[in-house]
């Protein structure tokens, strides 16, 4: 099995693309940053809730029943 060691040059080339390609790409990336700091701060805002809920349970003491 021979490798060919020799590739044209048209395969590693590369488009330019014009501003209207440039500008799709950029909003996709902002998207992209925006959904997950979206994510991220659903997830904080949940722990939040979590550990406040927690720290309530833990300050009510259960009192004794009192037994006439």
């Amino acid at each position: 099995m021979a490798l060919n060691t020799r590739m044209r040059f048209n395969e590693f080339a590369t488009q330019t693309k014009t501003p209207e390609q440039l500008r799709i790409d950029s909003l996709k990336a902002a998207k992209d940053k925006a959904g997950k700091s979206l994510a991220a701060e659903r997830q904080r805002q949940q722990v939040a809730k979590a550990q406040k809920q927690l720290n309530v349970a833990r300050q009510i003491k259960p009192t004794k029943p009192t037994v006439p």
